[in-house]
Order: C-alpha cells, then sequence, then structure tokens
C-alpha cells in the first residue's frame, strides 16, 4: 500500500513491487470471464471502426488485456473499481464504466504492451512502463473535470499523509464543459490546485479544503489532467499501426 506522505521515489519503487507482483501468474477466473465477454462484442465493434491496417493490432491488445483481465480475483478486481469510479457507487452500477476502460486500455496497450493494472494504490492505479504511471478516473456522476480533481483530491486526503506530487490524471465520463477543460492538450496548460479550487471550487469543496494558501494542499503546484477524448480522437486519426503508437505516444 502507497503511503501519500512517501517521496515520490519511494512510491514508484512500491508501486513497481505491487505491478510486478499482480502480474506473477496469469490463471482464469471464472467470475472474470463472466463479466468481460459481456463486453467483448462492444469491443470487437470499437475496433471495426479503425482502418483495416490498424484493426490487427486492436484485436491483439484485445486479447491481451482480456487475458490479463480475466486473471484477476473478485477482491482485487473491485479494489481496482473503487480507485477508478469518482463518486458515489450504487451497486448495480459498478461496472458502468468497464467498457470505456477496455477500450482505452486496448488503444494504450498498443504503444505499452506490459500495461499494469495497480489496485493497492491511491496515487495510481495503472502502470504504462517503468517509468510511467497514472490515475485512471471514472466519474460516476459526469462532473465537470475540476469538479472532478477536487473530489479526487478530497478523497486523497481523507486517508493518511499529504505529498505534493501526484501522477498525471487520466479523466473518463465528465462533462465537456469548454471552459472548464483542464486537459493539457485541450487547453495546452496545467494548472495548480489552488487555482483549480480558488477559480472553479464549490461550497462543499470551499469548507474541505479551508485555509489552502497556508497549509500544504497548495504545494500541489501542477495537476497534469488527460482526457479520454483527446485519447481516442487521436487515435482515430491513425492511419497504420506506426501512427497508432506515435500517437499514443503523444497524449499519453
Amino acid at each position: 500500500m502507497i503511503v501519500l506522505n512517501q517521496t515520490i521515489g519511494e512510491q514508484r519503487a512500491d508501486l513497481i513491487v505491487n505491478a510486478e507482483q499482480a502480474n506473477v501468474t496469469l490463471v482464469t477466473n471464472p467470475f472474470m470471464s463472466q463479466i468481460l465477454n459481456t463486453y467483448r462484442p462492444h469491443i470487437q465493434r470499437f475496433i471495426e471502426g479503425f482502418p483495416l491496417t490498424v484493426r490487427e493490432i486492436l484485436t491483439e491488445t484485445m486479447n491481451t488485456t482480456f487475458t490479463y483481465m480475466e486473471s484477476f480475483n473478485e477482491e482485487r478486481f473491485n479494489h481496482f473499481l473503487g480507485q477508478y469510479n469518482l463518486g458515489e457507487v450504487e451497486s448495480h452500477r459498478k461496472h458502468e464504466g468497464l467498457e470505456p476502460l477496455l477500450k482505452l486500455l486496448v488503444l494504450l496497450r498498443a504503444y505499452y504492451p506490459d500495461l499494469t493494472l495497480i489496485s493497492g494504490s491511491n496515487l495510481a492505479n495503472i502502470r504504462l512502463d517503468n517509468n510511467s504511471w497514472r490515475m485512471l478516473l471514472y466519474s460516476m456522476h459526469r462532473e465537470s473535470m475540476p469538479s472532478i480533481v477536487l473530489g479526487y483530491v478530497k478523497r486523497l486526503f481523507e486517508g493518511p499523509g499529504i505529498n505534493r506530487d501526484l501522477f498525471p490524471l487520466i479523466m473518463d465520463n465528465y462533462h465537456n464543459n469548454p471552459t472548464k477543460n483542464l486537459c493539457v492538450h485541450c487547453s495546452g496548460k496545467t494548472f495548480s490546485f489552488s487555482q483549480i479550487l480558488r477559480n472553479f471550487g464549490r461550497g462543499e469543496y470551499l469548507g474541505s479544503f479551508h485555509g489552502v494558501e497556508s497549509n500544504s494542499y497548495s504545494e500541489m503546484d501542477k495537476i497534469i489532467v488527460h482526457c479520454s477524448t483527446c485519447i481516442h480522437n487521436k487515435c482515430e486519426e491513425a492511419i497504420d499501426p506506426e501512427d497508432l503508437i506515435k500517437v499514443i505516444r503523444e497524449v499519453v
């Protein structure tokens, strides 16, 4: 488990251990197979929307992704969903973000073949490679990007400790308001937490982060946000596998 007041190097070391332990064995779990098989036709139709030259690599990454996730036990899967889903989750909706997640993983694995999902950290839930971690967030209530950041940070700091360094966020199912777009590719900017709180914070968050100027929240000087829309749009423009790999590297 990652402790929030660790140094970023210590966090990365623990995340590597967690990821390596997660990949020790790939034994199919019937529980996961049953869940994932309901989504396979949807992912296949998603892949059919790409040029023929790109479909082969995406079919391979789909099969690899499904085989990998079928090895999860129920506890690990539910713990991952608990970090991936942001906002109050009704039990019948907890798998709502699974299809968007699978689509994203199929794309990312084209450039990051050793991609690993992590279930033991509040700071990152995906390791792209040995030097790159991200936090995938699916907004259960389709909130704006600033509200997702504020809700995520509030969740983080309800736990032990604090750290000024956050891994980049990849957001999905957000309300796409151009005036509240924090994506580094859409806006060309990064934002500090205090900027987001001052410019977009509602009463519920302002109370939660009272005194931000004088406490360690103000030290989070850079929040990097990636959005699923940029990733999908760029990937859909790819004309061949090399082009797909290039755009994934650019937007993630």
